[in-house]
């Protein structure tokens, strides 16, 4: 009960903060600009999502067998560019349920994250889901060290005047120690953002419009398993843009 408890705090915490940071984003100030000025302003925005939805992998591909959890993904500091030149925090939660699950027989495990948005903004609740699978590519017995591959899609959905898709192939290298591992990732990823309904300076028809962010990936963290069957995780992922991510989960 006490690691029910512990989900649902993390989780209501995030998405105050989110609540309470109203919409950053500013989308439809795009209208003031012609069409590529407007993209370039979206860029910043794709970065975001790019750095955000393709971070924290680490977590959901950890089971021994099956894993279920809560992660908080945060964006800081917000890079105050384009149409996040006025936002009115420095960092964006974004909290994330997650089931992760090994396979008895073969290297691979697999895994699915969520969040559907208590908060409503301009009268629809973000959501946001996806997953990945991961295969082991490299596991010697005689060293505490493995080589994981994960490749993970996600989308956004449902966020006003807005949808975004992300994908990555990371690369993930663990040395582990009695209840402690660390590990590093490194890889590649695109996220797609879809402006809706812009009616751009100089034309008069509301169109859709996509900005595509294409970067390298990389990042650090540690996994402590002091407490039997919990875990606790601390990412910091430096590419493409800051993203600290904190887990917590169950496994089995």
């Amino acid at each position: 009960m006490k690691k029910v408890t512990i989900i649902v705090l993390i989780l209501s915490v995030a998405t105050i903060s989110i609540s309470r940071a109203g919409d950053p984003l500013n989308i439809l100030g795009l209208e003031n600009y012609a069409r590529e000025k407007a993209e370039s302003l979206l860029d910043p925005v794709a970065d975001s999502f790019n750095s955000i939805l393709n971070s924290g992998i680490y977590a959901p591909t950890s089971a021994k067998r099956i894993n279920i959890g809560v992660e908080v993904l945060t964006l800081y500091p917000l890079k105050n560019e384009g149409v996040l030149t006025n936002a009115p925090v420095s960092a964006i939660p974004f909290p994330l349920l997650f089931a992760g699950i090994k396979l008895p027989i073969l290297p691979v495990s697999a895994f699915m994250r969520a969040i559907k948005f208590p908060i409503e903004y301009e009268g629809e609740k973000p959501l946001i889901i996806g997953g990945g699978i991961g295969w082991e590519a490299w596991n010697p017995p005689v060293i505490p060290l493995k080589i994981n591959l994960v490749l993970s899609y996600h989308l956004l959905k449902d966020f006003p005047h807005l949808d975004a898709n992300a994908w990555t192939g990371t690369v993930i290298t663990t040395l582990s120690f009695p209840k402690i591992k660390a590990y590093a990732n490194f890889g590649y990823g695109q996220a797609k953002v879809t402006a809706k309904n812009i009616t751009f300076a100089g034309q008069s028809v509301a169109e859709d419009f996509e900005v595509t962010n294409k970067n390298f990936r990389a990042g650090f963290g540690i996994d402590l398993g002091f407490i039997p069957s919990m875990g606790i995780n601390f990412e910091y992922n430096i590419l493409p843009s800051s993203v600290i991510t904190a887990s917590l989960m169950v496994r089995f």
